[in-house]
């Protein structure tokens, strides 16, 4: 990866944030979008092992990378797994070994997905990915774009909360966490109410999202509020 590629996007980068007054997550997706030749890209930061949008080029793009994380299947997935990108050229290709992912993309007329890492040595903060309404590879100059921009991304999102006082956490991660920190809760109440594991009641309120297409966040507030009261399917 020659210099002249990591200034071109390091360019681009600080102008879209710059422009628009736009935090990282918001400019990084917009640089996504054009560079990967993508019609939509997310933002999801890794939280205790697990994935969680904190920003989208567009709705879409953050319910499919939700919808992953609900699943556990799908590219965004398997790049917090393996700490490498997540490539399907072709969704419908998926069906079989990402049938959670490649059902929810394919009935909302996405074809396509590449992930890509956000880390910096040990660092791992999260995954950029772009997601295409038509099947295709990207072409070696996009995938090598893919990677430079996810490295330029995670030094501005550290620098973002280096900039921070202490005990602060930046903007932009901010819904992650409390998302996270809420789902974490709600599990302990199903779990009291239920008898089961910690990790049974996260199954139990992922599930209850996924097959509602209610966001895991406003699952976990009702949960919470004791507005909604999930059950063990397996116990039924």
């Amino acid at each position: 990866m020659n210099d002249d590629r990591w200034g071109r996007l390091a360019a681009r980068l600080s102008e879209s944030v710059d422009t628009a007054g736009s935090p990282v997550d918001v400019g990084a997706c917009e640089v996504a979008t054009d560079v990967l030749g993508v019609d939509r890209a997310a933002l999801s930061l890794i939280v205790q092992g697990s994935t969680s949008p904190i920003g989208g080029s567009d709705r879409l793009a953050r319910e499919l990378d939700e919808q992953q994380f609900l699943a556990g299947d799908g590219p965004t997935v398997e790049c917090v797994r393996s700490d490498s990108p997540g490539v399907v050229d072709d969704v419908r290709d998926s069906l079989l070994d990402r049938p959670g992912f490649a059902t929810a993309a394919i009935d909302r007329g996405v074809f396509a997905a590449f992930a890509f890492p956000l880390r910096i040595g040990a660092a791992r903060v999260g995954v950029l990915t772009g997601y295409r309404d038509r099947a295709g590879a990207l072409t070696g100059d996009q995938y090598a774009d893919g990677l430079v921009l996810a490295s330029l991304v995670t030094v501005l999102l550290l620098v973002q909360q280096a900039n921070e006082p202490p005990g602060s956490t930046a903007r932009v991660f901010r819904d992650g966490i409390e998302t996270q920190a809420l789902v974490q809760r709600a599990a302990g109440m199903v779990s009291e109410q239920l008898g089961i594991s910690i990790v049974d009641a996260l199954v139990v309120i992922r599930s209850h999202a996924f097959t509602t297409g209610i966001d895991v966040r406003t699952v976990a507030e009702r949960v919470l509020r004791r507005e909604l009261i999930l059950r063990d399917e397996e116990q039924t």
